[in-house]
């Protein structure tokens, strides 16, 4: 477990005496992380929140760590957090993806704390009984598979008609399945789109092994940040997608963008965790000049991100018009 402190700089009369006048002071914000701060997917969007709010507000961060601990741990994190955020006593709290806002969400619901979540993959309506308490909301987190993200990845290969995806197994892949299967209903006469979702680093190697005879034309490796060896050690995610793009005889193409770069992925219509963390500060920036909580956020429409070097290695080319757009890892 890690806790940081950012010291808030001084500010002047002139706002202090401004912020004394708002129902909220909104000083001391604590972001309760559900994985830690190496995962780069953390490290993004708290980047962001502090680029956009720490000139102003003091914001502490906890680390819930369940990307690496044992599932029976879970509940202890959230005790663990929950009692930082009583001897805190902050002004608003942010809950970082799915599992903060399942374990600690209806326990927020019961205070008069505003809360907001960011990175949420499942309908944030399934962790409350009764509906979602009027202090919460925040901004939604989907991976980019629409029209928009087909038509990129077919102008970069067009052979890709079968494609396979690769998700670890946990809260967040199970919602991200649960999407991935609607939307692919959408896309029956372009595009096959077949989910796999792994807990060993054994099981991930077949499928990367076998997908080439199994008729895939490429991968998109989803998220593979809870991977365990045979032995239920935890395995570095930055070992499994080097691995992957090392080993995989199939173009590797991503939906988040800290799969993307040399010995990644390829690149594609991908969630950056940077601009994720910035919605969710331009929220509670919102809310302090307004004192109103605003509505959830629908998903961002994506960025389109690619690596020179992994395209040369897959002698793929990026369309003219598409690489107006792009953005380079």
């Amino acid at each position: 477990m890690r806790i940081t402190l950012l010291q808030t700089p001084a500010i002047t009369t002139f706002i202090l005496l401004f912020s004394i006048s708002l129902p909220l002071h909104a000083k001391t914000i604590l972001v309760i992380e559900s994985y830690h701060g190496e995962y780069i997917w953390d490290s993004h969007y708290t980047q962001a929140l502090k680029d956009e709010l720490s000139e102003k507000h003091q914001l502490i961060f906890f680390e819930m760590d369940t990307k690496r601990l044992d599932q029976t741990q879970f509940r202890s994190q959230a005790d663990k957090a929950y009692k930082l955020y009583k001897e805190v006593r902050p002004d608003i709290v942010i809950l970082g993806d799915d599992n903060a806002l399942k374990l600690l969400g209806p326990r927020f619901g019961t205070t008069q704390t505003p809360t907001f979540f960011l990175g949420i993959n499942n309908n944030p309506r399934r962790y409350f009984k009764q509906g979602i308490p009027a202090n919460i909301t925040g901004v939604l987190e989907r991976p980019i598979f629409n029209r928009t993200a087909v038509a990129h990845l077919n102008s970069i290969l067009p052979t890709a008609n079968k494609v396979l995806v690769l998700l670890d197994k946990g809260i967040t892949s199970d919602a991200i399945m649960k999407d991935l299967t609607k939307k692919r209903r959408g896309f029956a006469n372009s595009i096959t789109l077949d989910i796999k979702m792994h807990s060993t680093l054994k099981q991930w190697k077949n499928s990367v092994l076998s997908a080439k005879d199994s008729g895939y034309d490429c991968i998109i490796v989803a998220l593979y940040q809870r991977i365990f060896d045979e032995n239920g050690r935890y395995i570095d995610p930055n070992k499994i997608i080097t691995w992957t793009s090392q080993h995989t005889q199939l173009p590797p193409f991503a939906f988040w963008s800290f799969a993307v770069g040399d010995q990644k992925a390829i690149g594609g219509t991908v969630v950056d965790g940077y601009l994720h963390g910035k919605a969710s500060a331009q929220q509670i920036m919102a809310f302090i000049a307004s004192n109103k909580m605003p509505a959830i956020q629908t998903p961002m429409n994506g960025v389109f991100v690619y690596n020179e070097k992994m395209l040369r290695k897959w002698n793929l080319s990026i369309p003219p018009n598409l690489l107006k757009k792009a953005t380079r890892l």
